[in-house]
């Protein structure tokens, strides 16, 4: 199989993917988010808070930066791989990133892709993997550099009672970050069932952080996204070992 070592890195990144996935709907199950209603001082308005929030597992910072992590490393072995597939040294080949489209070449002569055919570099190309290129690939990049430093702690988002989006619980990584009050017309919030003085629970969904790559975006979601997208990058350059041209279409996220 072609490009082997990246697509087990990827079905390990899609091992962690599933584990989040599980692990969160044992949490989401047990209500651990519930909001409090009460008659505000204009009575016409009732006021809501965030209350009894069961934290995000910090664990879970973990699962997420593996499954980052092989991702990323995913694309250092293709690079490797198409090096090799052209005979040329793959000592210190790794696939290249640049902070700017006019860096790419550099970086591409840098992290010596300039061994691969000239086919699979054009590809690279092709993929803009620089800064305001392909926020997908450079998402994942950055976000990797970033779990080296600070943990990619997920955040609960899009908190809704009765149909009322609430927002999200405050980043840890960022305190600064709103979430947790609100008010909302009296004669609405009781059309949507939701009783004075009870405290509810809440619907929600696992989110990236704030101030990171994907923020606010749907963390299941993304994920099984990033799995497919990845997987096709890598069936486009083996098109290209193929010698065959690919089909850039097919790889759009």
């Amino acid at each position: 199989m072609t490009f082997a070592s990246s697509r087990l890195k990827i079905d390990r990144a899609a091992y962690h993917a599933d584990t989040l996935k599980q692990q969160f709907e044992e949490y989401r199950k047990s209500d651990p988010i519930r909001v409090t209603v009460w008659i505000a001082d204009d009575p016409s308005y009732v006021n809501w808070k965030l209350e009894d929030v069961r934290p995000i597992p910090i664990e879970w910072a973990v699962i997420v930066g593996d499954i980052v992590h092989n991702l990323r490393v995913s694309l250092d072995l293709l690079a490797s791989d198409l090096v090799s597939l052209n005979k040329a040294d793959v000592d210190g080949v790794y696939f290249p990133f640049a902070s700017k489209a006019d860096d790419l070449d550099m970086m591409i002569k840098k992290r010596r892709l300039d061994g691969a055919i000239p086919e699979a570099v054009e590809l690279i190309r092709s993929l803009k993997p620089y800064t305001g290129g392909n926020d997908i690939l450079r998402g994942v990049h950055d976000l990797d550099i970033s779990d080296k430093h600070r943990a990619i702690v997920p955040v609960a988002g899009r908190i809704q009672i009765g149909g009322i989006g609430i927002g999200y619980l405050p980043n840890p990584n960022n305190p600064k970050t709103p979430g947790g009050y609100g008010m909302q017309l009296r004669k609405a919030a009781e059309k949507r069932g939701l009783e004075i003085g009870e405290r509810l629970p809440a619907s929600f969904e696992l989110v990236f952080p704030h101030n990171m790559p994907f923020a606010e975006l749907d963390m299941s979601e993304t994920f099984d996204r990033l799995l497919q997208y990845f997987s096709r990058v890598l069936d486009a350059f083996d098109v290209v070992a193929q010698g065959r041209k690919p089909d850039l279409d097919t790889i759009k996220f």
